[in-house]
This record gives C-alpha cells, structure tokens and sequence, in this order.
C-alpha cells in the first residue's frame, strides 16, 4: 500500500530529526511543536503499530498541536516579563530621571540634555540651568516639571 511508509517509527523519527534541524536554521518554536508531535507518533507506533495511518496522522495532528500550548505560555511570559518592554521607546525609558535644562523653557518649550543626546522638552517656564524631571513623552518631545530641591 502506498500509505505503508506512514506507519514506520523511523519514518516519524526521522521526521522529528528534520524539524528538529528546520528549528536550529529558524527560531519560531513551530518546528519544535512539528517535531515533538512527530516523536510522540513515532514513540506509539513503536508500542502499537497497527494504528493505521489515519491514527498516525491523527496523533501527530494533536500531540503538535497540544505541544503548543507551554511554548505560548513560556514565550507570552517572557514577553511580559517588563524587562524588554521599552527596549525599542529610548522615551520611555527616560520617564522618572532628572535631568539639567540647557535651554530656558519659554512659552512652554525648551532644551534639556540626556546624556550625550538633547531633547525638546515642553512644561512651565523655567531657567536654564535648573533640575527638571521627566514625566511624559510625545514623540521626540519630553514632558517635564522642575524639581524643587529643599535648602
């Protein structure tokens, strides 16, 4: 019969092997799932090998598919793990740290230096040279307030 080669644990062994391999060359964790599901089928017709290939094909289908679900769970919580969260946002990371104004901030808007970089800034109007914090960020452009410092 045609179908025979379906029903060989070598043929799923392999197979696993293969995705395995796809999965060094490309990172996405579906050809791990591909091939956990194609070790699983060739695992079973080890143990029971007359399956038949609707049986291959239907356990290969599922455990792939259920294989999924801790790669989602992993990958989702590596994602909410916060600290890549503003990783491409060199704004967002700013909010909270102070910095010094290098320009005056005159009708709402002025200069401020951020480490080697300089931004445009917008708050109440201040001289330069004073403290500020940053509390927001539109664009390139930084929302601040002044820090009073006790004396």
């Amino acid at each position: 019969m045609e179908t025979d080669y379906l029903l060989s644990p070598w043929t799923w062994a392999t197979a696993a092997l293969a995705l395995a391999a796809i999965e060094t060359l490309a990172p996405v964790a579906i050809f791990l799932c591909l091939a956990a599901g194609a070790l699983a089928t060739s695992l079973l017709l080890v143990v029971m090998p007359d399956i038949g290939w609707t049986g291959a094909i239907g356990v290969f289908s599922i455990t792939a598919v259920i294989s999924l679900w801790p790669i989602k769970r992993w990958y989702l919580g590596l994602k909410g793990s916060g600290a890549e969260d503003d990783l491409g946002a060199r704004g967002a990371q700013l909010i909270g740290r102070e910095v010094m104004l290098v320009s005056p901030i005159e009708h709402g808007k002025g200069r401020a230096k951020v480490g080697d970089s300089y931004w445009n800034v917008t708050g109440p109007d201040c001289e330069a040279g004073r403290v500020i914090k940053i509390v927001s960020v539109n664009d390139a452009e930084l929302g601040v307030v002044p820090v009073d410092r006790p004396k």
